[in-house]
């Protein structure tokens, strides 16, 4: 409806920390934001594809800002995502935590904030549960 659709581009596997397969918990239509990464808590699990951001990208696009939302997965995102962070191209990272689904997942609440600095970023938390990284 915005004209945008050429400028999209819709890709069907998951991000994370590994290139493979994940299980990957489905809910109700109604829920359908509330999908993700097994982690205990969804009525059906499919498995998905599953790639690193630096495979998909290979620092040849040059996005400016990274923005997850993974219900818990966030910091696996990023980990997949070091090389492309590490480098000039992304200025920005806007994600969240997710404390129960972390928890579940066995991902330490400040593995997102940890992987960031290392990659040189500055974090802040700007919300309940979101969460700003920049270059300076």
């Amino acid at each position: 409806m915005n004209g945008m659709q050429h400028h999209i581009h819709i890709n069907e596997f998951a991000l994370g920390r590994t290139d493979g397969v994940v299980a990957f918990e489905t809910w109700p239509p109604e829920q359908s934001g509330w999908g993700g990464i097994a982690a205990g808590f969804g009525q059906t699990t499919i498995e998905v594809a599953v790639r690193r951001l630096d495979s998909v990208f290979k620092q040849t696009i040059g996005p400016v800002t990274l923005k997850t939302d993974c219900e818990g997965a966030d910091a696996w995102v990023i980990e997949g995502a070091q090389e492309l962070l590490s480098g000039d191209l992304v200025k920005n990272v806007f994600f969240e935590l997710n404390e129960d689904r972390q928890i579940n997942m066995g991902i330490p609440l400040d593995a997102s904030q940890a992987i960031l600095r290392k990659c040189g970023f500055h974090c802040s938390q700007i919300g309940v549960s979101d969460w700003h990284a920049f270059k300076a």
